[in-house]
């Protein structure tokens, strides 16, 4: 294999984390973005959110004990979301830089930007079915929601509320604030939980909870993301296109699974050519 190189004899392991962290990390773009689950939550972002209208700059991190960590900064305008992280990962060399793309004109689209190669992959969220339980990230479809108090994270003033399904080991807590952005624009989170994502905002809101999530924690797993900073500004309406001379690549079929070994493949394939051409950069 030539990626071995980079690799080494943990590929398989190595790219799985990659891929599981990439999504976790991403999460709050693909929450951002219209959901499809019916109900106002059709409409683009700044529809949705009209009572906590927002455009500016977010930077995130998210860290996955004994795996890497990603840094990642969001910007949020009229036009869309520009999402780009950079991510480190044990068992890889370097960076993996990643610019995501999500359009309010395009809200069942996601576009995937690789700089290196000035190319870029789209990818349809309404078409890809609901991942294997194992891997189907939060929120869930049967959330049992505990408020557990109030606290103040990363400086924010935070509801502390813990989601969990029942008959699931999994649970994920959430430090949300209120004065940033509703729950209702964190509508989209991946592909695989359009419905589960709108049940759990719906939830939410009946129970009174409303808020940006300053933190989140997967329990099972210790992964954490955090709100490092947020900065209110207008920005360039020329970030939310896709850069002249980028060409389309295909992007690998999710119809099995997202983390299905054949999809697996495909992806440490693409990881191997993005990471040799940033290595040649």
């Amino acid at each position: 294999m030539t990626g071995a190189t980079f690799y080494g004899n943990q590929t398989h392991t190595a790219m799985k984390n990659a891929f599981r962290l990439l999504l976790l990390a991403l999460l709050p773009l693909f929450f951002f973005s219209a959901c499809k689950g019916g109900g106002d939550m059709k409409e683009p972002v700044a529809a949705v959110d009209a009572l906590h209208p927002f455009e500016g700059v977010m930077r995130m991190t998210t860290t996955m004990p004994g795996t890497g960590s990603a840094a990642m900064t969001i910007h949020i305008g009229k036009e869309g979301i520009l999402t780009e992280t950079e991510t480190t990962l044990a068992g890889l060399s370097g960076h993996m830089p990643v610019r995501v793309l999500s359009l309010n004109s395009a809200p069942d689209r996601i576009y995937m930007l690789n700089d290196a190669a000035k190319t870029y992959m789209e990818f349809d969220t309404a078409a890809v079915p609901a991942a294997d339980s194992a891997d189907a990230a939060v929120p869930f479809r049967d959330a049992v929601v505990e408020q557990l108090g109030t606290e103040t994270v990363n400086g924010y003033r935070c509801s502390h509320i813990r989601i969990s399904s029942i008959g699931s080991e999994e649970a994920v807590e959430m430090w949300l604030n209120p004065d940033l952005l509703g729950y209702f624009t964190y509508a989209r989170m991946q592909a695989s939980g359009r419905e589960s994502v709108a049940a759990l905002a719906a939830k939410l809101k009946a129970e009174g909870i409303d808020g940006f999530p300053v933190r989140t924690l997967h329990v099972r797993s210790g992964i954490v993301t955090d709100l490092v900073s947020v900065d209110r500004t207008v920005p360039d309406p020329a970030m939310f296109a896709i850069p002249a001379g980028y060409t389309k690549t295909e992007m690998p079929d999710m119809g099995k699974g997202v983390l299905s070994g054949e999809n697996l493949e495909k992806m440490k394939e693409a990881a191997e050519q993005m990471q040799q051409q940033l290595m040649k950069r």
